[in-house]
């Protein structure tokens, strides 16, 4: 068990994961397929990146589809695009979070042996959640004692509100939880709000941070 959960371990009933860089690896500026898309549609590469980046907290807490954020980029590029060019982009986008790190599903049993509970509590779209999600992370899911999925609940982390609710949701006081995420300012926000929090980043170049 790695060394930064195993010292907690004692302390703790129950760890909840994100998922985007520490279930899942994270695409890089770099590799991000959607925007190479971008890029051969004739936007530039580091508009959209700063574009999906600026509306990430809207479309993952539920208040714009992915499809319109693609469709504000195509606009603001003057780029012309492809018919269709939102709804591809949209579906490159969801297929590049499903690199699943066996090293996180191997933990998470490893806890769960050890008579913890865990969860997810992630940001994440319902683009990703119903085109993607429940069907790769199906055995992750089956293992899970909560789940808190931002654009359902209308809330994204660094929020203290949804940290309340999945405490409450899976029934262990804030003093015995564990977070594990990749952004240090999720981290910070977790102990803000009694938990202990350590960050776990599977990917150090992810795109969006």
């Amino acid at each position: 068990m790695l060394d930064m959960v195993a010292r907690h371990l004692d302390s703790v009933d129950g760890v909840f994961f994100d998922f985007g860089g520490v279930v899942v690896h994270a695409p890089t500026a770099s590799g991000w397929c959607v925007l190479d898309y971008c890029e051969r549609q004739g936007i530039d590469r580091a508009f959209a990146l700063a574009e999906i980046s600026r509306m990430r907290r809207a479309t993952d807490g539920g208040d714009m589809p992915l499809a319109e954020c693609y469709r504000i980029i195509a606009k603001g590029s003057g780029a012309d695009v492809e018919p269709g060019f939102a709804e591809k982009a949209t579906e490159l986008d969801c297929a590049t979070w499903t690199n699943l790190a066996d090293e996180t599903f191997e933990l998470m049993k490893e806890l769960k042996a050890a008579g913890k509970k865990i969860g997810i509590l992630s940001n994440m779209s319902r683009d990703f959640f119903s085109a993607q999600y429940c069907r790769v992370a199906a055995h992750i899911r089956a293992i899970l004692d909560a789940e808190l999925i931002s654009g359902f609940l209308g809330v994204t982390k660094p929020d203290p509100r949804i940290f309340a609710l999945a405490s409450e949701k899976i029934g262990i006081a804030p003093e015995r939880l564990l977070f594990l995420d990749d952004i240090q300012g999720n981290v910070e926000a977790a102990r803000r709000c009694g938990w202990r929090a350590e960050r776990y980043s599977l990917d150090a170049d992810a795109a969006l941070r």
